[in-house]
């Protein structure tokens, strides 16, 4: 199971064993585990041992607990999450920031984006929050994102100190949502099954193409071009078939969602190939021409960029058309011109061959 949340200024992507060092500084400094019940951490390894729950429970093919990382110009800050009770119809919410990121609205916005995928893509009828009735920075959060304060008069005791407090309780029904609110983009791992042929029916992919790089005189130069890229009903077709064929042989397909509706998709072939490098091929990456701009194919490419990490990459192969703003693109990622070119990752010979480190 695989979910990737982008908001304007935020991704939110599965928590991973890789982000141990950043979620042991602040999940083990007592300032900002104040008032978190079952912290401070008191070691890395009791941090590790929490990751490796988080990690597992995302592999289920219906997880009943998503921890994502709170991802802010491009660095982890925090985590939030929600935890489904047994009928699957209640989600407890939970959020947690480091210190050096407060009081810049981001648990808000997460907050806000946590409770549109509970409600939207996980289908509960009610969120629920609970904090201690001294962290009014947490209950503010609950109250901005429209949860409703039920009591303030439980308790709790925190198991590592034995200190009992005072707690507050929120909640707040599905349909307390605004009738007109629209669903965040939501990313996640489309299933093989779920590769069919109207998939593309209603994407929108037109590229006029006006500038383009082209190798000559041992180096590459821009030049200006006349073409347009426009998708025939054949052509989706065909784009489907070859999904399914990297999902047959162990890729991995991601797709950006506004509700039900495909905005943006990647995939990366499954087999590893390169002599002075283990490279994982991206062999495509599009942005629903309405949404483009929207930082949707950042986020589409850095979950590629984890598959690849995930199944044992040290660099990402990217066979890019030699357009000016496709190639730009992959620059603003941190690509650069490949070192090697693996045998059959090449699509077409005009192509400008990208790598990505790991």
């Amino acid at each position: 199971m695989f979910y990737q949340i982008k908001t304007d200024r935020l991704v939110l992507r599965p928590l991973a064993i890789s982000d141990l060092e950043t979620v042991y500084r602040y999940a083990s400094d007592w300032e900002n585990t104040r008032y978190m019940i079952w912290l401070p951490s008191q070691s890395r390894e009791e941090t590790a041992e929490f990751l490796a729950r988080a990690a597992k429970e995302w592999e289920k093919d219906a997880p009943a607990f998503f921890e994502f990382a709170i991802v802010f110009q491009g660095l982890p800050v925090g985590a939030v999450s929600v935890s489904l009770d047994e009928e699957r119809k209640t989600g407890e919410l939970g959020w947690i920031l480091d210190k050096r990121y407060w009081k810049r609205g981001i648990a808000t916005e997460a907050a806000s984006a946590i409770r549109d995928f509970a409600f939207r893509t996980l289908k509960v009828e009610k969120c629920t929050a609970h904090c201690d009735d001294r962290n009014a920075a947490s209950f503010r959060v609950m109250e901005k994102i429209g949860m409703k304060l039920e009591s303030d008069d439980g308790w709790r005791t925190y198991p590592k100190s034995s200190e009992t407090a005072k707690e507050r309780a929120y909640s707040l029904a599905a349909c307390s949502q605004a009738a007109g609110d629209e669903p965040a983009p939501v990313l996640r791992q489309i299933a093989l099954e779920n590769i069919t042929a109207d998939l593309l029916l209603h994407f929108r992919h037109r590229q006029v193409i006006t500038r383009k790089w082209g190798y000559a005189n041992g180096r590459w130069e821009l030049a200006e071009a006349s073409e347009v890229r426009e998708w025939s009903r054949e052509k989706r077709i065909w784009i489907t078939e070859y999904l399914k064929r990297q999902m047959e042989r162990g890729g991995a397909v991601a797709g950006a969602f506004r509700g039900d509706r495909l905005i943006g998709f990647g995939s990366l072939d499954g087999v590893l190939r390169g002599s002075k490098a283990k490279y994982a091929n991206l062999t495509m990456l599009f942005v629903d021409d309405g949404w483009q701009g929207k930082g949707i194919g950042r986020a589409l490419f850095q979950a590629m960029a984890d598959r690849a990490r995930a199944i044992g990459a040290d660099k990402v192969f990217i066979s890019s058309i030699p357009s000016l703003e496709t190639v730009s693109f992959y620059f603003r990622m941190g690509c650069a011109d490949a070192g090697e070119i693996p045998a059959g990752f090449v699509d077409s010979e005009n192509d400008r061959c990208l790598e990505y480190p790991l």
